[in-house]
């Protein structure tokens, strides 16, 4: 197992946190707070902190923990099209 490097967005409403709890939700997780951690099961288990700070709209979410297979890369890149869709 292992981590990646902070993820970094910007532009992210208190709306668009909701929606994203919603989705988190389905995977066994809710965001109660601003700052925090969590495990997700997904088709594999990830574990991660975030932090959202409503006043600058900013969320940044570090992966702590997960399969060595797969990238952080790829991980950057399914969290950025999950909040682009929570935008729509």
């Amino acid at each position: 197992m292992a981590s990646c490097s902070p993820i970094k967005f910007i532009d992210v409403t208190t709306e668009v946190l909701m929606v994203l709890n919603q989705k988190t939700e389905k995977f066994g997780y809710k965001i109660t707070d601003y700052k925090g951690s969590a495990t997700i099961h997904t088709p594999v288990t990830i574990s991660f902190d975030y932090e959202y700070t409503p006043e600058t709209c900013e969320l940044v979410i570090q992966i702590t923990d997960k399969p060595f297979f797969v990238g952080c890369g790829m991980i950057a890149e399914v969290l950025t099209k999950q909040i682009d869709a929570c935008r729509a």
